[in-house]
C-alpha cells in the first residue's frame, strides 16, 4: 500500500504500523510483525511525523501499549472461545500470534467496511491466508450496532468472550464510547471480559487543543471516564464489570524498562481489565 485514506482510525493504525517497522524500540521489545509492511503507507509517516511532535511520549507509550496488548490477546485466546477486536484496522497479531492463528478460539475483527476489504485484499495478494476462525465484520463503531453484526457473524452471545479495543476508545464521540461499554451492546455473557485503554478528560482536551492549533479541527472524542483512574474504574462497575483493573501507562512503561521519557501529562493514559460479573 502506497497511500492511505479516511477517517482518523484508520490512517492512525498506519501511524502505529510505521512506528512498529521503524522505531529501534520496536525491536528492542521485540513486537515486528512479519505482515506490518505489507502496510506501510506515505499517509501513516506523514502523521506520525505530526503525533510526534505534539506528544512526547508517542512512540514509547504506543510501543509499550502494544506489547502489553500483545501479551494480553495471547492470555485471552488461551481463555475464552471468543475474542473480539475491535477497531481492528490493519493489525495482523490474529494471524501472527500462535494463540489467536490455532483455531482453538474465534475471533472476530471489527473495522470499517473499506478497512477490512484493503486488508483482507492486501494479505492474500501476498499470499497470507487467513486462519479458518478469524471473522472479518464490518461495522462502523460510531454509527452502527456492533452487537448486530457481532451476532450476524456467528458470535455466540451465550458464551463468555473477551473483547479488546486497542488504541480506538478516544476516536469515538463520547456518548458513543460509553454506549459501547454497556455490555449488551456487543453482547457479553457473564464471566466475559473487556480490555482496552483510555485518556482522562484532561489529556483528550489538552491534545485536542494542540490539534486544533496545527489544523483547525479536533480529532479525539470526549472522554466518557473522568479524569482518572477511580472515576474510570467506578464507571465501568456502574455497568456491571467487577473485578476492574486501571493502569497507567507510565507505570506499565517503567515495567518494560521504558522511562527515558517522562509524560507531562502523569497518569492519564490508562489501561482497563474489566472482568463482567
Amino acid at each position: 500500500m502506497s497511500d492511505g485514506s479516511g477517517g482518523g482510525v484508520q490512517i492512525t493504525a498506519d501511524a502505529l504500523i510505521h512506528l512498529r517497522a521503524r522505531s529501534p524500540l520496536a525491536r528492542r521489545l521485540a513486537i515486528e510483525s512479519p505482515y506490518d509492511r505489507l502496510f506501510l503507507t506515505e499517509a501513516g509517516a506523514g502523521l506520525a511525523k505530526m503525533a510526534l511532535s505534539l506528544d512526547p511520549v508517542y512512540e514509547q507509550f504506543n510501543l509499550v501499549r502494544y506489547a502489553w496488548f500483545t501479551r494480553r490477546m495471547s492470555q485471552h485466546a488461551a481463555r475464552y472461545g471468543q475474542v473480539v477486536v475491535l477497531g481492528a484496522g490493519y493489525d495482523t497479531r490474529s494471524i501472527a500470534l500462535p494463540e489467536l492463528r490455532a483455531g482453538k478460539c474465534r475471533v472476530f475483527e471489527l473495522d470499517y467496511p473499506d478497512v477490512l476489504s484493503a486488508k483482507r485484499r492486501v494479505l492474500g495478494d501476498n499470499g497470507v491466508a487467513l486462519p479458518e476462525g478469524l471473522r472479518y465484520v464490518p461495522c462502523d463503531l460510531n454509527a452502527d450496532d456492533p452487537g448486530s453484526r457481532l451476532a450476524a457473524a456467528g458470535f455466540d452471545a451465550s458464551a463468555p468472550a473477551a473483547a479488546v479495543m486497542e488504541g480506538v476508545f478516544f476516536f469515538l464521540g463520547g456518548e458513543r464510547a460509553a454506549a459501547l461499554l454497556e455490555p449488551a451492546s456487543l453482547g457479553l455473557a457473564r464471566g466475559s471480559a473487556l480490555t482496552f485503554d483510555a485518556w482522562t478528560e484532561t489529556r483528550t482536551r489538552t491534545l485536542n487543543e494542540k490539534i486544533m492549533r496545527k489544523t483547525g479541527h479536533r480529532l479525539f472524542g470526549d472522554a466518557p471516564l473522568g479524569d482518572g483512574a477511580e472515576e474510570a474504574a467506578a464507571a465501568l462497575r456502574r455497568k456491571g464489570y467487577g473485578d476492574v483493573t486501571v493502569v497507567a501507562l507510565d507505570e506499565i512503561a517503567r515495567q518494560y524498562g521504558v522511562d527515558a521519557i517522562a509524560d507531562p501529562m502523569r497518569n492519564s493514559w490508562l489501561v482497563i481489565d474489566a472482568r463482567l460479573d
